[in-house]
Protein backbone atom coordinates (compact mmCIF):
# COMPACT_ATOMS: atom_id res chain seq x y z
CA UNK A 1 0.00 0.00 0.00
CA UNK A 2 1.30 3.40 -0.91
CA UNK A 3 0.84 6.34 1.23
CA UNK A 4 -1.10 8.28 -1.66
CA UNK A 5 -3.95 5.89 -0.76
CA UNK A 6 -4.24 7.19 2.35
CA UNK A 7 -3.74 11.57 1.55
CA UNK A 8 -7.63 12.43 2.08
CA UNK A 9 -7.73 14.97 4.29
CA UNK A 10 -10.73 16.08 6.06
CA UNK A 11 -11.72 18.65 9.03
CA UNK A 12 -14.85 17.09 10.92
CA UNK A 13 -16.25 20.64 11.11
CA UNK A 14 -15.70 23.79 9.08
CA UNK A 15 -12.66 25.39 10.74
CA UNK A 16 -13.11 28.49 12.69
CA UNK A 17 -10.02 30.11 11.69
CA UNK A 18 -7.36 29.27 8.52
CA UNK A 19 -4.96 26.35 9.10
CA UNK A 20 -1.27 27.91 10.04
CA UNK A 21 1.61 25.78 8.38
CA UNK A 22 4.05 24.61 10.99
CA UNK A 23 7.34 26.07 10.65
CA UNK A 24 9.59 23.74 13.15
CA UNK A 25 11.58 22.15 10.99
CA UNK A 26 13.06 18.89 13.20
CA UNK A 27 10.00 18.00 15.77
CA UNK A 28 10.26 15.71 18.26
CA UNK A 29 7.91 12.48 17.94
CA UNK A 30 6.89 9.84 19.65
CA UNK A 31 4.81 7.25 18.80
CA UNK A 32 3.11 5.47 22.18
CA UNK A 33 2.31 1.82 21.26
CA UNK A 34 0.64 -0.19 23.83
CA UNK A 35 1.21 -3.73 24.32
CA UNK A 36 -0.88 -6.98 25.74
CA UNK A 37 0.90 -10.61 25.08
CA UNK A 38 2.32 -9.24 21.97
CA UNK A 39 5.47 -10.93 22.36
CA UNK A 40 5.22 -12.46 18.38
CA UNK A 41 4.63 -9.24 16.96
CA UNK A 42 6.28 -6.80 19.31
CA UNK A 43 9.65 -7.02 17.63
CA UNK A 44 8.58 -6.91 13.92
CA UNK A 45 6.24 -3.81 15.33
CA UNK A 46 9.57 -2.13 16.37
CA UNK A 47 11.12 -2.92 12.80
CA UNK A 48 8.46 -1.67 10.40
CA UNK A 49 7.53 1.73 12.66
CA UNK A 50 11.16 2.59 13.08
CA UNK A 51 11.82 1.38 9.52
CA UNK A 52 9.20 4.20 8.24
CA UNK A 53 10.48 6.80 10.59
CA UNK A 54 13.99 6.61 9.66
CA UNK A 55 12.74 7.41 5.91
CA UNK A 56 12.30 11.08 7.33
CA UNK A 57 13.78 13.90 8.79
CA UNK A 58 12.44 13.76 12.34
CA UNK A 59 13.71 12.88 15.97
CA UNK A 60 11.37 10.00 17.06
CA UNK A 61 11.41 7.60 19.80
CA UNK A 62 9.14 4.80 20.24
CA UNK A 63 7.21 4.26 23.80
CA UNK A 64 5.92 0.61 24.20
CA UNK A 65 3.51 0.69 26.98
CA UNK A 66 3.22 -3.21 28.50
CA UNK A 67 0.08 -3.45 29.95
CA UNK A 68 0.62 -6.32 32.03
CA UNK A 69 1.07 -8.82 29.40
CA UNK A 70 1.73 -12.83 30.50
CA UNK A 71 3.59 -13.99 27.75
CA UNK A 72 7.02 -12.86 26.67
CA UNK A 73 6.98 -9.78 26.00
CA UNK A 74 8.29 -7.81 28.51
CA UNK A 75 11.40 -9.72 27.93
CA UNK A 76 11.48 -8.93 24.57
CA UNK A 77 11.17 -5.28 25.27
CA UNK A 78 13.94 -5.24 27.22
CA UNK A 79 16.00 -6.41 24.39
CA UNK A 80 14.33 -3.98 21.99
CA UNK A 81 15.39 -1.26 25.04
CA UNK A 82 19.06 -2.61 25.32
CA UNK A 83 19.59 -2.37 21.48
CA UNK A 84 17.87 0.62 20.18
CA UNK A 85 18.45 3.87 22.08
CA UNK A 86 14.69 4.79 20.44
CA UNK A 87 13.16 2.74 22.46
CA UNK A 88 11.35 3.09 25.99
CA UNK A 89 8.52 1.26 27.52
CA UNK A 90 6.21 1.25 30.69
CA UNK A 91 5.67 -2.14 32.50
CA UNK A 92 2.24 -2.29 34.38
CA UNK A 93 2.01 -4.51 37.14
CA UNK A 94 -1.51 -6.14 35.72
CA UNK A 95 -3.84 -5.33 33.00
CA UNK A 96 -5.27 -2.37 33.45
CA UNK A 97 -7.01 -1.62 29.74
CA UNK A 98 -6.50 0.02 26.72
CA UNK A 99 -7.40 3.17 27.66
CA UNK A 100 -4.83 3.40 31.05
CA UNK A 101 -1.80 1.82 28.86
CA UNK A 102 -2.52 4.94 26.33
CA UNK A 103 -3.50 7.64 28.95
CA UNK A 104 0.16 6.28 30.66
CA UNK A 105 1.99 6.42 27.25
CA UNK A 106 0.82 10.20 26.78
CA UNK A 107 1.81 10.78 30.46
CA UNK A 108 5.53 9.96 29.48
CA UNK A 109 6.13 10.43 26.26
CA UNK A 110 8.68 13.14 25.45
CA UNK A 111 7.24 14.96 22.02
CA UNK A 112 6.05 18.11 20.26
CA UNK A 113 4.18 14.88 18.35
CA UNK A 114 2.19 11.70 19.65
CA UNK A 115 0.90 9.49 17.57
CA UNK A 116 -0.89 6.42 19.13
CA UNK A 117 -0.93 3.23 16.96
CA UNK A 118 -1.76 -0.56 18.11
CA UNK A 119 0.91 -3.18 18.40
CA UNK A 120 -0.46 -5.53 16.42
CA UNK A 121 0.35 -3.40 13.23
CA UNK A 122 -3.25 -3.32 12.69
CA UNK A 123 -2.58 0.71 11.92
CA UNK A 124 -0.17 0.76 8.76
CA UNK A 125 2.91 2.49 10.28
CA UNK A 126 3.20 4.16 6.79
CA UNK A 127 0.51 6.12 7.59
CA UNK A 128 2.57 7.82 10.26
CA UNK A 129 3.92 9.89 6.84
CA UNK A 130 0.26 11.35 6.29
CA UNK A 131 -0.54 12.03 10.02
CA UNK A 132 3.12 14.16 10.18
CA UNK A 133 2.28 15.85 7.04
CA UNK A 134 -1.25 17.04 8.20
CA UNK A 135 0.33 18.56 11.61
CA UNK A 136 2.98 20.46 9.47
CA UNK A 137 -0.43 22.24 7.61
CA UNK A 138 -1.33 22.70 11.09
CA UNK A 139 -3.49 20.68 12.35
CA UNK A 140 -3.53 20.08 15.88
CA UNK A 141 -5.43 16.63 15.93
CA UNK A 142 -5.79 14.50 13.10
CA UNK A 143 -7.06 10.87 13.33
CA UNK A 144 -7.55 7.87 10.62
CA UNK A 145 -10.64 5.85 9.97
CA UNK A 146 -11.10 3.15 7.71
CA UNK A 147 -13.12 3.77 4.67
CA UNK A 148 -12.74 0.38 2.66
CA UNK A 149 -13.14 -3.17 4.14
CA UNK A 150 -11.52 -4.90 1.11
CA UNK A 151 -10.48 -8.36 2.19
CA UNK A 152 -12.88 -8.74 4.99
CA UNK A 153 -15.20 -11.51 5.72
CA UNK A 154 -18.91 -10.10 4.62
CA UNK A 155 -20.01 -10.93 8.36
CA UNK A 156 -17.09 -8.68 9.94
CA UNK A 157 -17.10 -6.16 7.05
CA UNK A 158 -21.00 -5.73 8.16
CA UNK A 159 -19.86 -5.73 12.19
CA UNK A 160 -17.08 -2.91 11.03
CA UNK A 161 -19.85 -0.34 9.81
CA UNK A 162 -21.85 -0.64 13.38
Amino acid sequence: MSTEEFQSLEPLLPLPFPLERRNNLRPKLCVVIPVFNEADVVARTYKEVSAVLNTIEIDWSILFVNDGSRDNTATILESLFQQHEHVAYILFSRNFGHQAALTAGFDHADGDIIITMDGDLQHPPKLIINLLEAWAEGYDIVHTRKLETEGLSFKRSLLSLA
